[in-house]
């Protein structure tokens, strides 16, 4: 936060509108989208498969309305729920679920890292840090 203020000009904007005129995300941002660049590279194999995780993943037949193709399935935690709650596993799932597949069958990893750029363009997370990713979660549970 202090090393945007001291960029000439900048001083008198508030955080938010100093990242977006320098075009740098939030730490948040920069977080959730290594996580899923780290997940893409373990469910594509190209992690050494004795270092992944192993993941459940839900069959695709094809009639799916939301999500991809490559969709993990998430264990619910019974006990003492806030244990594992920011395990990597359980932190980047719902988020992984939520990406088209466009996203996930990228070839390489650099197509993957563009598609994501390109998907999460508009993304209020990616200068706002209080803001959360929109489009993610579970849509049965959203308040009317």
């Amino acid at each position: 936060m202090r090393a945007t203020k001291l960029v000439h000009g900048f001083s008198g904007l508030s955080y938010m509108q100093r990242l977006q005129k320098l075009q740098l995300p939030t730490l948040k941002y920069r977080r959730l989208r290594g996580d899923i660049i780290e997940l893409y590279i373990m469910v594509t194999g190209k992690y050494d498969t004795d270092a992944s995780i192993n993941f459940k993943f839900i069959s695709y037949l094809g009639t799916q309305t939301r999500g991809n193709k490559y969709k993990i399935f998430q264990d619910h935690v019974k006990y003492r729920p806030n244990l594992r709650k920011y395990f990597f596993s359980n932190r980047v799932i719902q988020t992984w679920n939520s990406l088209p597949d466009f996203v996930v069958a990228s070839g390489t990893i650099n197509s993957f890292k563009n598609n994501l750029d390109k998907f999460w363009f508009n993304e209020e997370v990616k200068y706002n840090r209080k803001a959360e990713l929109t489009g993610t979660g579970n849509r049965s549970l959203s308040c009317s």
